[in-house]
């Protein structure tokens, strides 16, 4: 919802709903995310997280490549 509300982001998808959307027709960034990182491993008490990828509007997140990535965040939950 954070991503639909920002007039920065230009199209955002997660790893729960891969699907690119648009935005923000006027916003500088793509934004892709998978919320919840290793979940399928909870079970064994190993840490888990978000992952979040930013790329610029010109290049977009399709086939950027690593070089194209404005930045990247990480935050890491675990282990219990």
């Amino acid at each position: 919802d954070m991503a639909k509300s920002s007039k920065l982001v230009r199209e955002a998808a997660s790893e729960e709903e891969p699907v690119m959307v648009e935005t923000s027709k006027e916003g500088r960034f793509t934004i892709c995310w998978d919320p919840l990182d290793g979940s399928s491993i909870v079970d064994n008490n190993w840490a888990v997280g978000t992952i979040v990828g930013i790329w610029d509007k010109t290049t977009g997140m399709l086939g950027a490549t690593g070089r194209d990535q404005v930045t990247s965040i990480v935050v890491l939950y675990g282990p219990r």
